[in-house]
């Protein structure tokens, strides 16, 4: 239900890592963590997005529709979930490159 992107070549030769998520409704991604920091920008649809405390395991959730934007550090755990109907696209820009 996941279908992702990489939108630049040799991504282990740069700092940053554009990817282009295409995610079936219901569908999710993660938990996932690594070192860094990412990025993501909703182009359609609508994500629940939950991140996990490393230290206390506390977690936060956000509904991020058409427009929005989260900015983390990805040694939270976080998951992203089309909570949508239909199919939602989103881009994440992910440093260092991870996929």
């Amino acid at each position: 239900g996941v279908e992702a992107l990489l939108l630049a070549k040799n991504n282990r030769d740069h700092l940053i890592e554009p990817i282009y998520f295409r995610v079936q409704p219901g569908a999710r991604i993660g938990y996932m963590q690594h070192e860094g920091e990412e990025f993501g920008f909703v182009i359609e649809g609508r994500f629940e997005v939950s991140l996990l405390d490393p230290k206390t395991g506390d977690e936060e959730k956000y509904t991020l529709e058409k427009g929005d934007t989260l900015y983390y550090p990805s040694n939270m755990p976080h998951k992203w979930t089309n909570v949508s109907p239909k199919l939602s696209i989103f881009l994440a820009a992910v440093t260092p490159p991870t996929f």
